[in-house]
């Protein structure tokens, strides 16, 4: 695949409205770092792919809470505190995390 994650996102996604900078900072919140995101795809790491595969479950299914074991491996603490709050609240049902 030739496209940059960017590229990708703003394809399946356009008519979401979003800009293609607010692509990349979605692709961030996930761990991608900033040059990754113009990138092409198939140049990416295996970790690398995962996250951009994160983003696009959790637009796919916007009740679903995703992370790769990498970040949570990273930053468990504060991945859990980013999904309690939605899974107190109802507006997330399932919460997965991806190795």
């Amino acid at each position: 695949m030739d496209d940059t994650p960017v590229e990708y996102m703003m394809r399946r996604f356009g008519d979401s409205g979003k800009r293609p900078e607010e692509f990349r900072a979605i692709l961030g919140r996930f761990g991608l770092s900033g040059h990754h995101h113009l990138q092409p795809i198939c140049k990416l790491s295996g970790g690398q792919k995962v996250c951009a595969v994160c983003v696009v479950i959790s637009f796919f299914f916007p009740f679903v809470r995703v992370s790769s074991a990498t970040l949570l491996h990273m930053h468990t603490r504060k991945h859990l505190h980013h999904h309690l709050p939605a899974l107190y609240t109802g507006t997330c049902g399932i919460c997965i995390a991806l190795s």
